[in-house]
C-alpha cells in the first residue's frame, strides 16, 4: 500500500469557492492594520464556515497559502523577465513587482510567525518554507 491517496478533482463550484476565499482573504489582510478573523473572511467571501475550514483547516493553512501565492508571483515575474529584449527594463520591471509583492508579503510573514508560535520564518514548517525558493528555472539560476 502507498501512503499517498489520489484525491478526486474538485467540483467547479468548490474550486471557485476556494479561489474566492483566497481573493477575499488577501484583500482583507492587505488592509492597513487588518487582522481579520476566519469568521470575517468567511462572511466576506460569502461561504459558510464549514466551506472555509474544509479548504483551510486552520488560519495558519490559509495564511501559508497566501504567502506561497506571493512568492509564486515573484518567481513568475522573474521567469517572465528572462530573455527580454531590454534586460535593464526587464530587471526594473521585476524589481517593481518584487517591491509590490514584498509589501504584501511582510504582513503575511508577521501573521505566519504569530500563528506558528512566534518562531522564525524557517520554523513555520515545510508548507511555507518549501515555497521560498522559486520552483521555476529562473529561481534556480
Amino acid at each position: 500500500m502507498t501512503d499517498q491517496v489520489a484525491r478526486p478533482a474538485k467540483r467547479a463550484d468548490a474550486a471557485r469557492n476556494r479561489q474566492r476565499i483566497l481573493e477575499v482573504a488577501r484583500a482583507a489582510m492587505d488592509e492597513p492594520g487588518a487582522d481579520p478573523s476566519m469568521a470575517e473572511i468567511s462572511r466576506r467571501a460569502g461561504v459558510g464556515m464549514a466551506t472555509l475550514y474544509r479548504n483551510f483547516p486552520s488560519r495558519l493553512d490559509l495564511v501559508s497559502e497566501l504567502y506561497r501565492n506571493v512568492v509564486d508571483e515573484i518567481c513568475a515575474a522573474a521567469e517572465q523577465a528572462q530573455g527580454a529584449a531590454d534586460p535593464g527594463a526587464a530587471f526594473f520591471g521585476w524589481l517593481e513587482e518584487f517591491h509590490a509583492a514584498g509589501s504584501r508579503k511582510g504582513p503575511l510573514a508577521s501573521l505566519l510567525l504569530a500563528d506558528a508560535g512566534g518562531g522564525t520564518a524557517s520554523d513555520t514548517g515545510g508548507g511555507t518554507g518549501a515555497a521560498l525558493p522559486c520552483s521555476t528555472p529562473a529561481g534556480r539560476a
